[in-house]
């Protein structure tokens, strides 16, 4: 399996090698997954049948995000699919998320305490030759990708004074039922149909966050922020919003599109 898998690997890259676009990047993934991931995977390591989340998937997350798309890039050749994250009761608390694809991943009962998803692009100015290549002012960053993500259970609360961050991120459809939210940043995040049933919600910021269709029944909402936040059909039963900060928030379709009109002239912070 071993072989296989280093076979599927070069094999690859070695087919992006063909392309002069990708001839760089794709030296650039060989030498990181010789370094950090065969030295690992040379040992016949297998996944240890008494932990709940599969130890090489977060091996290799915590490796970083280019490692680990490596390896479902390799997965996806072989299989025609990327690979079912699971990572359930996986200890990720500070772990840096930013710019991995985790649609669908499994994080019930995980550690995320303080985890970093993604955040406020930096204002840079970018410099580029007289080829338009990047000299200076890099892009930031993108967030991580957690469409359909389930955290049922999980513990992304505060960790040695930092907070959770997963604004930016798209949570379109993901599940945060019962988990502990405590301090998360949902700034400018899609949330829409997903749901925050039963969480603890104490001092989280949703400010322009899309809530639309989302489900936050009898969720803790003690100084919780929703600043701008979309709530367009979003169920609300058993919320005590004398506890929260709300401040011009938008209930309806129409208010929704008055509030575009008014700030069409800007970057709509809604748009996709």
């Amino acid at each position: 399996m071993y072989k296989e898998y280093c076979k599927l690997f070069f094999l690859y890259n070695t087919n992006l090698m063909k392309s002069n676009l990708h001839c760089f990047k794709s030296i650039f993934y060989v030498v990181l997954f010789v370094i950090f991931v065969l030295p690992a995977d040379s040992s016949a390591q297998t996944d240890d049948p008494e932990t709940a989340y599969n130890d090489q998937q977060l091996r290799l997350i915590k490796k970083g995000r280019k490692i680990f798309k490596a390896y479902q890039n390799a997965y996806k050749d072989k299989n025609g699919e990327l690979p079912k994250i699971n990572l359930q009761e996986a200890p990720l608390a500070g772990a840096d998320l930013r710019g991995m694809n985790l649609d669908n991943a499994d994080f019930r009962e995980a550690d995320l305490r303080g985890a970093h998803f993604g955040d406020k692009p930096a204002k840079k100015n970018v410099v580029l030759d007289n080829e338009d290549r990047v000299i200076s002012g890099a892009a930031p960053v993108p967030p991580a990708s957690l469409r359909n993500a389930d955290f049922r259970g999980a513990d992304i609360g505060e960790n040695d004074l930092l907070v959770a961050d997963l604004s930016l991120t798209d949570c379109e459809g993901a599940n945060f039922s019962e988990t502990d939210l405590t301090g998360a940043k949902f700034i400018k995040t899609k949330l829409k149909n997903s749901s925050f049933v039963e969480c603890s919600l104490i001092g989280a910021n949703f400010r322009k966050a899309d809530m639309t269709d989302a489900d936050m029944t009898d969720a803790d909402v003690e100084n919780c922020t929703f600043d701008r936040t979309i709530l367009i059909r979003t169920q609300m039963a058993g919320l005590n919003v004398d506890e929260c900060k709300m401040i011009d928030v938008i209930l309806t379709e129409k208010a929704l599109k008055d509030f575009q009109e008014k700030d069409k002239k800007n970057d709509n912070i809604y748009k996709n």
